[in-house]
């Protein structure tokens, strides 16, 4: 596209990284050590069991290994996120409304529903285990087993996660909170921080063009209705990165007259030329 177009404004790469002193604590660091041992001696004795012909403990340690797998998985997805990568794209919000979109990550909805569906699968395995003897743990660990494949549920029923910037203002569509902050609301956009893991916070203040739906309960992801009326975007379930999210966010709280482009093609244009006017 051409650069004479006034909505695209002057160059202005931004290659840095908010986060980049922000690491993970040494206590986590070794349980996750712990959890990789754990899935490798799994295997290593299921196969060894396999061998004597202790087909029933053979498939006790091969699920218990998958667990700890899917343990691993999500451990090391929340580590990670997206570098240098950014797949903006024009989509709607739930006023029908366009906007510069950013969608959360395919792998942390597997890897989170994978290890919910698991654990409630275990929990309903050992209380068959313990039927008939203990009927009254049984009963406990069945109900147990509920609360994770409700999770698991409606987080599919709600669908993918996004981010998006419209003309108008922020939409945020989390994992338990849904919330729209109109621009002049927007106070300011800075890298934050939730339990060691990178955050991207719009302070907002409340007015009445805001929106907000808790469609799930609040112990569920719960800091994104705790932060309100904060936006609390977790940069690990982004599809891009965070950076370029922090800094395409900042870029249109502090150039009010590009956000008319928003609901164009040039605000995709902008994200991939990291063409952002920050002061």
């Amino acid at each position: 596209m051409s650069h004479d177009n006034p909505h695209l404004g002057s160059p202005s790469p931004v290659d840095d990284d908010p986060w980049r002193e922000l690491r993970p604590t040494r206590w986590s660091t070794l349980g996750l050590g712990f959890v990789m041992l754990l899935t490798a001696a799994g295997l290593v004795t299921a196969v060894s069991t396999a061998v004597t012909g202790d087909f029933g403990t053979t498939v006790f340690l091969l699920l218990a290994s998958l667990f700890f797998l899917h343990v691993t998985g999500l451990s090391l997805a929340t580590r990670r996120y997206p570098r240098g990568s950014a797949r903006p794209t024009l989509a709607t919000i739930d006023d029908g409304s366009t906007g510069l979109t950013f969608f959360f990550r395919r792998s942390m909805y597997y890897w989170t529903a994978s290890f919910l569906t698991l654990l409630s699968l275990g929990l309903v395995l050992l209380a068959l285990v313990l039927l008939p003897e203990l009927m009254v743990v049984t009963i406990v660990l069945l109900l147990l087993a509920l609360v994770p494949a409700a999770v698991v549920f409606l987080m599919l029923r709600r669908g993918r996660g996004q981010v998006t910037l419209t003309p108008d203002g922020v939409f945020h569509k989390g994992l338990a909170f849904t919330y729209f902050a109109p621009w002049h609301a927007v106070l300011k956009v800075s890298p934050s921080e939730h339990q060691r893991s990178p955050m991207i916070a719009v302070t907002a203040a409340p007015a009445k063009e805001t929106r907000t739906q808790r469609p799930m309960p609040s112990g569920f992801a719960g800091w994104e209705q705790r932060f309100y009326p904060m936006m609390a975007i977790m940069a690990q379930w982004l599809g891009s990165d965070p950076a370029v999210v922090y800094y395409t966010l900042r870029h249109y709280h502090e150039t009010p007259e590009h956000r008319p482009e928003l609901a164009l093609s040039n605000a995709v244009d902008r994200v991939n030329q990291r063409r952002f006017l920050l002061r």
